[in-house]
């Protein structure tokens, strides 16, 4: 099993064109053989020290 976590931080003002290229990757990735989830969990983290 191959699992990819990703944490990035996105511009702001850009939050709605990421959202939608992400959920297009996330659909195209699960119609390829073998994979069986792909999502994007957003969480903010704005004002936590990290």
């Amino acid at each position: 099993m191959l699992v990819v976590i990703v944490r990035l931080q996105v511009r702001p003002g850009r939050l709605e064109t990421f959202l939608d290229g992400i959920r297009a990757n996330a659909r195209a990735t699960r119609g390829e053989p073998g994979c069986l989830r792909s999502f994007c969990h957003p969480v903010s983290l704005q004002g936590q020290a990290t």
